[in-house]
């Protein structure tokens, strides 16, 4: 996984942190391995500071009172969280959970509350980072209210394409989770979310293995979900 301090250098928020920064926050950091099922915190347990996904991938969850489960969000590589609750100073409102092996950092609150005293630039990144997750849950809000089954699952499979694939006549996407996580983060039933799938793929618009899936001709995958009333 590397040493401590080459980990904090991938983060992007310490773009711009010199030596002597990185080391104060390599005080505060931990690396942690989580096996897959297990819990990194859960809700209501204290927010003293916030995590980096080095590998492998982590769903944010809450519980109903009936046991039941509602996926949040998917957090994977390359990805932080916890940030906004660290700073609110309050308990974690989800539980988190490892989907498979992963590796995180855990970067301790009062290094990075020093960094941000003295570094405006990661101060900013910091604060653009919380709102465009807000951003996120907001967009959810509106997916999972105003947009059909189909509209959820061709929006989310469009925005797995990553940027150099957007202009490919065909894409391979690996799902992060299994199809049960991922139906709970988009809102639906299992069932639903496979029927949805099966229906694209009958229309030869979308070829499924498991937790791997073919996008046949983007072009035409994108006409497809005009059609269907809006691009997610």
């Amino acid at each position: 996984m590397g040493d401590l301090r080459s980990i904090i250098r991938r983060i992007h928020l310490f773009a711009d942190l010199d030596e002597g920064d990185q080391a104060r926050l390599e005080e505060g950091a931990r690396h942690l391995k989580l096996k897959k099922g297990a819990s990194l915190f859960h809700c209501g347990d204290e927010a003293d500071g916030f995590y980096y996904v080095i590998q492998g991938c982590v769903k944010l969850t809450l519980f109903a009172p009936g046991g039941g489960e509602k996926v949040v969000e998917i957090i994977r590589e390359g990805m932080t969280f916890g940030e906004a609750v660290m700073f609110a100073g309050k308990p974690y409102p989800v539980t988190s959970q490892a989907v498979s092996e992963t590796h995180l950092l855990f970067l301790s609150r009062d290094p990075v509350l020093r960094c941000i005293e003295q570094r405006p630039g990661f101060a900013l990144r910091m604060l653009t980072g919380i709102s465009r997750r807000m951003h996120g849950l907001v967009h959810d809000i509106e997916t999972y209210s105003l947009c059909s089954a189909l509209q959820r699952v061709v929006g989310y499979l469009l925005n797995e394409i990553e940027p150099e694939g957007a202009h490919e006549s065909i894409c391979a996407l690996r799902l992060p989770t299994n199809k049960s996580v991922l139906a709970s983060r988009l809102n639906l039933t299992p069932e639903t979310l496979s029927r949805v799938l099966r229906n694209l793929s009958e229309k030869s618009l979308i070829e499924v293995s498991g937790r791997q899936v073919v996008i046949r001709d983007i072009r035409r995958f994108v006409q497809f979900a005009e059609q269907s009333g809006r691009l997610l």
